[in-house]
């Protein structure tokens, strides 16, 4: 009090100044009150702001100090969680997908970012400031709030400017100064960083655009964002481009309810007003709408790196065509029967994906002129065959050995991974699929004998060798020692010893002649592993030529004047490939699918820029060059004549004594200034351990070519010559010679070891003819050479880019789309988003540099006739330029862009289409929403009332007509016609029901009718067939037949027929019931045993049966629990049962402690005195106060320590209580002193 005294007339005599707590929680002050009413406009200080001045106790909030915070009120709409006030224009809408947006009433101004005169204090506060993209080791990106600006145009504290001023441009500009920005980072704290930075606004974080050409922010930071934050909400699919025909798909790794037929059907047949989600089967039903329309191929490329999900896109995907399309044949389900034999045969647990593809696969799905599937056509390439004999740590082989092995780690080619069984995978059920699919696609003569050589593969490896002690021409020998019999057995050679002979030999052809030469036991060991590679590897070929043919058929066109021919037999292509690799350890499989994916994302930037060109092309509209990264300087390099690397590999494969280290060497002398060529020997190894360029880490070593419509130039970019990717870097303790390949997508480390080797693929003239020539087996996997065999042998790099060659010319043939599949985690964990693993894989998938394509020119396009129709509602509709019929579409588009143009940027209109930007489309979509809010209520109004009307007119009629059946008794009691009362009376109410759902009380009373109707023909079918049968073996059946005729007995009446032949069915119950309930219940009555007489009466209600003895059950169990515990204890007394005499003795004595215990409570017990009277019992009571006897009378029930004056009871009261407590034992009997022994023996 004194305090408060002294400081208030202190207080009146100094100016009113504050302190107050900064956005950065440092101390501020003291300021005018004029000053801190500055402060509050500019978002600086907020209404949670702390502040003290002289005079206040402690720092308090602006809103807890009514004084202050009425000086400060003056402001418009800052009202704290107010959306919308009357003097703030700003109102608060969705769009028809849920996007929120804001609209102001007075300006008539439309944004997505939500204005500051609705934010809240806590809103203003975080907002405030510039906001950059800020590189992260973990998330790739993170948004930070720039706090402070040193150098550039931009010196000061950012925090000062006025919210909402930061801006949302995604670019910073190449001419900008140098600048040291002071940046907060959500959990990293405050760095300081070299600017500029990406600028992000923090209103376009909050919206995560369906479509990444959407984004407001082109950076590859927002499209990570955006992708990462869809991800976490289990919104896996993302376009990228309005045509739709490029999606991202993020592997979820759980089950997700975003397919099944429902789904498939909404995508086929989807609703004019509901926007479909990102997904699969939209690129299924565009490619296939495309195919019906157009009449032109389509192809479908789904790529990913292991683990991505790849396969699983791909069955989506057949899934769909199949259930969507269909065919006459049922050739669609042979198709989705060929996965789980593929998978089996060509997929295998990595250390990435438990069921990884090790092949690429082609799938081409054939349409009839009806647009229903014909046939199909697989093509596979390139399978890891070396996985057959050796796999890395934590790694399986082919599913398929698994499924026919008990023990693999007793095999040799298995037991060396160490990994065995994998989680979420049954090899003894997968088992089963592949047989019912193998003998669904009509193996079944032959079932056995793949899986019989697959095995022959594995016992291959189990062939021991050992060195034999002769010697031929000066070399060791070697012979089989164990594992012979079984390897020649599964092969189905019958001679065990020409399999010896052949691994443990070499044939050596010199003129027409051949010589056998000794082998090694580690040569020996080398040919067997060649033959188990070669088995398998041409089984698997086997397989799919299988498939082929059982999806195949002869094409018929139907209709016999169909005219176009070509048209029935086009096709969907639905290409499954392995993804860009970069391991630790790179070899010869890596360069052929890195090159494979260099030819592929040629085709798709070339695609995505050429479908561009032709657009503006055609619609006349002149647009800038867009630059692209083109790899054709690395395809070069790898393919090109004469020098390409893998055409001087196959050189070196067939010329004498070639090897990998003179191969190494051909190719540095041909590329070595090459920009796109390193080569790492161990003479260089001062570039071992240098880390990556930011060039070549982005692919910066390949060429930037700018196109335009008359000219391409080539503009040389910097070398990396001196650095490499780390992903693929060697470590010193690596051994042999390394080069390094800049592919688009990183630089690739590769070591040079048996890159020969694997391309020649060797397999002994020996061992193929003994396959060829000595195999039993029905399966021909090697068929014979004879004198016609090549002097030359094909090479797996020539065969590979023979095929490759052949499917980019049908991929160029097609219109293709992609979907670009993403391993979000290494860990294979639902919702864990590892941002910089999905950065690198989004950059060799091509994303950002498709985004930049597309987005660098005009993204939006729709036909003159679909953009009038759309946004026509936005002009007035008397405009004559609008609503005049004879004006064309083309007249109209340009009428709607001059009314808006205000509202509009950059829109041209093109011969067929409007195109534009994503500026102008959200600007578009924003007006149709507001004119829509306008239009629809009014259009729904009257809609809905018409169809009312009308609806109670037909309803009125199904009504009328179903209760004239429901009367009419020649009609009411056929099912057939209550049926065809029921279907008509549906069909008229049609589609209305889906607005009124009010079902007429006459459809239920006429399906009530009609299940009876049929019960009772049922029951007639079972009641004929039980009395057929011997009837105490058809009890149970016969009781519950009796129920379901007493539950539909008072509906609907049966015939006398039905009648008849339900009383036989009754009586032949009731025999059967008395035979076994009748003794019991006699039983039962005899002892008075209560829960018999229960399980009596509920069996003879559950059969339908009375009699004497149940009925007397009934009126015993109808008595009360003491009445009937009386007549048991006289029942006891009869039989002379000592133990029972004395339980209903004590049953007897609890009833009536259950009934009349209340009486003997403490506080209800009636022969106490009242409690006044007892306290006046109490000597001297009269000098007691009023309040102290009170206290006393009240504690008359409590415990005292001291004694009481007086008993609680009055003896009077007590005697009359006594005589109304009931005796509690009624007896008839005398017990005599014997029997009191033996109770009392027994008690004890």
């Amino acid at each position: 009090r004194r305090f408060c005294a002294w400081q208030k007339p202190y207080a009146m005599t100094v100016k009113e100044e504050w302190y107050y707590q900064a956005l950065d929680d440092s101390q501020a002050g003291p300021v005018a009150v004029e000053e801190l009413k500055r402060l509050f406009k500019l978002g600086q200080v907020t209404l949670e702001t702390l502040v003290w001045t002289v005079g206040r106790l402690d720092w308090t909030e602006i809103k807890d100090i009514p004084a202050l915070k009425a000086k400060l009120r003056p402001m418009k709409g800052l009202l704290l969680g107010a959306r919308t006030t009357r003097t703030v224009p700003w109102i608060e809408k969705k769009t028809v997908d849920g996007q929120v947006y804001y609209y102001n009433a007075v300006t008539e101004k439309l944004t997505y970012d939500k204005p500051d005169d609705l934010k809240t204090a806590d809103e203003l506060k975080k907002d405030n400031g510039d906001w950059v993209w800020v590189r992260d080791d973990k998330e790739a990106w993170l948004p930070g709030r720039v706090l402070k600006r040193v150098g550039g145009d931009g010196d000061g504290d950012s925090s000062s400017r006025a919210p909402g001023s930061s801006s949302s441009s995604s670019r910073v500009s190449a001419a900008a100064p140098a600048q040291t920005l002071t940046v907060e980072v959500k959990g990293r704290g405050t760095k300081i960083l070299a600017g500029p930075l990406p600028k992000v606004s923090l209103g376009a974080l909050k919206r995560l655009e369906a479509d990444l050409v959407l984004l407001e922010d082109l950076s590859e930071a927002m499209m990570v964002h955006c992708v990462k934050e869809r991800y976490k909400k289990d919104e896996i699919y993302t376009w990228v481009g309005a045509s739709q025909t490029v999606l991202v798909a993020v592997n979820p790794f759980q089950r997700l309810p975003l397919y099944g037929l429902q789904k498939m059907h909404d995508f086929a047949r989807p609703a004019p007003n509901r926007l479909l989600p990102p997904h699969p089967f939209a690129v299924a039903n565009g490619a296939y709408l495309r195919l019906r329309l157009e009449g032109r191929d389509q192809a479908i490329l789904i790529s990913g790196e292991s683990g991505a999900g790849k396969t699983e896109t791909t069955k989506h995907v057949l899934s769909f065509l199949a259930e969507i399309a269909g065919s006459a044949s049922n050739v669609e389900q042979r198709i989705l029967s060929a996965n789980p034999v593929l998978e089996a045969f060509g997929n295998a647990k990595t250390v990435r994906n438990n069921n990884s593809s090790r092949f690429g696969r082609w799938m081409e799905v054939h349409f009839d002129d009806r647009g229903a599937i014909h046939s199909a056509r697989i093509e596979n390439y390139l399978l890891e065959k070396s996985r057959v004999v050796t796999q890395a740590k934590d790694e399986r082989s082919y599913h398929i050995f698994y499924h026919l092995v008990d023990a693999p780690q007793k095999t040799r080619f298995l037991r060396n991974s160490g990994c065995y069984k994998v989680a979420g995978i049954d090899d003894k059920a997968d088992f089963q699929d592949v047989r019912r699919a193998l003998d669904s696609l009509g193996f079944s003569p032959t079932l056995e004998s793949p899986f019989d050589l697959a095995k022959g593969v594995l016992k291959i490896g189990d062939v021991d060798f050992a060195a034999s002690s002769s010697r031929v021409d000066g070399n060791e020998g070697s012979v089989v020692t164990t594992g012979l019999a079984e390897a020649a057995q599964f092969l189905g050679i019958q001679d065990p010893q020409k399999l010896a002979s052949a691994l443990t030999h070499t044939a050596i052809e010199v003129r027409g002649a051949r010589t056998l030469s000794p082998c090694s036991p580690e040569a020996a060991k080398a040919g067997a592993a060649a033959l188990a590679k070669a088995v398998f590897g041409r089984l698997f070929d086997w397989l799919v030529r299988r498939i082929n043919e059982a999806v195949s058929q002869p094409l018929e066109t139907g209709d016999d004047d169909y005219d176009d021919a070509g048209a029935a037999n086009r096709f969907i292509g639905v290409l499954d490939i392995f993804g860009f690799e970069i391991f630790e350890t790179n070899s010869f499989e890596q360069l052929c699918i890195n090159y494979t994916n260099e030819k592929l994302q040629q085709h798709f930037n070339r695609h995505t820029f050429k479908e561009e060109e032709e657009l503006y092309l055609q619609e006349g509209i002149d647009f800038d060059p867009v630059d692209f990264i083109d790899n054709q300087p690395i395809l070069d390099l790898i393919e090109k004549k004469p020098d390409g690397i893998l055409l001087l590999l196959d050189d070196e494969v067939t010329a004498p004594r070639g090897n990998d280290a003179k191969w190494l060497s051909r190719c540095e002398a041909a590329h070595t200034l090459k920009h796109e060529w390193l080569s790492v020997t161990e003479k260089h190894s001062k570039f071992l351990g240098s880390t990556s360029s930011p060039d070549s880490a982005a692919g910066g070593t390949s060429t930037t070519t700018t196109t335009t419509t008359n000219a391409t130039t080539t503009t040389p970019p910097k070398s990396s010559r001196s650095s490499f990717s780390s992903s693929g870097a060697c470590t010193h303790e690596n051994v042999g010679d390394f080069f390094t390949l800049s592919h688009y997508a990183g630089a690739v480390t590769y070591r040079n070891t048996d890159f020969c080797l694997k391309n020649k693929d060797p397999l002994g003239r020996n061992l193929y003819d003994l396959m060829a020539l000595d195999s039993s087996s029905p399966v021909k996997l090697f068929p014979p050479l004879g004198g016609n065999a090549p002097r030359r042998q094909p090479t797996i790099a020539g065969q590979f880019r023979k095929q490759l060659a052949e499917l980019l010319g049908i991929v160029n043939g097609a219109m293709p789309c992609y979907v670009r599949c993403i391993k979000p985690n290494s860990m294979k964990r639902h919702r864990t988003f590892e941002s910089a693993s999905c950065v690198e894989q989004l950059t060799c998938a091509g994303v950002f540099e498709a985004v930049k394509i597309r987005k660098s020119g005009y993204p939006f396009r729709l036909e003159h006739r679909r953009f009038a129709a759309r946004y026509g509602i936005l002009v007035d509709k008397d405009d004559p330029r609008i609503a005049n019929d004879d004006v064309d579409e083309r007249s109209k588009c340009l009428a709607i862009t001059k009314y808006l143009q205000k509202h509009l940027g950059e829109v041209r209109l093109g011969t067929t289409m409007v195109l534009y930007r994503a500026p102008e489309h959200r600007v578009l979509e924003l007006l149709r929403n507001l004119a829509l809010e306008r239009l629809v209520p009014v259009a729904q109004r009257a809609a809905r009332l018409a169809n009312g009307r009308q609806y109670r007119k037909l309803l009125r009629l199904v009504r009328l007509d179903l209760r004239a059946t429901l009367d009419d008794p020649s009609k009411n009691n056929d099912a057939a016609f209550l049926d065809d009362a029921i279907s008509e009376a549906l069909d008229i109410l049609g589609p209305h029901q889906l607005t009124f759902p009010f079902v007429p009380p006459e459809v239920d009373e006429a399906r009530q009718r009609r299940f009876v109707l049929q019960e009772r023909l049922d029951l007639d079918e079972i009641f004929t067939e039980l009395l057929s049968r011997e009837q105490q073996a058809t009890y149970d059946e016969l009781a519950a037949c009796v129920r379901r005729a007493d539950a539909i007995k008072d509906t609907v009446p049966g015939t006398p027929a039905q009648m008849a032949l339900e009383a036989r069915v009754r009586d032949a119950l009731a025999v059967v019931a008395a035979s076994k309930i009748d003794p019991i219940a006699k039983a039962a009555i005899d002892v008075l045993d209560k829960h018999l007489m229960e399980t009596v009466s509920d069996e003879a209600k559950r059969a339908r049966y009375a009699s004497e003895d149940v009925t007397k059950i009934d009126e015993l169990l109808g008595l009360s629990a003491s009445d009937f515990t009386k007549l048991q204890l006289q029942k006891a007394n009869e039989l002379d049962d000592p133990d029972r005499i004395v339980n209903r003795e004590i049953k007897l004595k609890q009833l009536t402690l259950e009934t009349y215990g209340s009486l003997y409570d403490v506080d209800t017990y009636a022969g106490y005195r009242d409690k006044q009277e007892w306290a006046s019992r109490r000597i001297r009571l009269f000098a007691f106060s009023k309040s102290r006897k009170e206290k006393l009378a009240n504690a008359m029930l409590r415990h005292q320590s001291t004694p009481i004056h007086c008993a609680l009871t009055d003896p009077a009261k007590v005697t009359a209580t006594a005589t109304m407590m009931p005796t509690t034992m009624t007896t008839t009997t005398t017990t005599t002193a014997k029997d009191w022994k033996t109770y009392d023996r027994k008690a004890t």
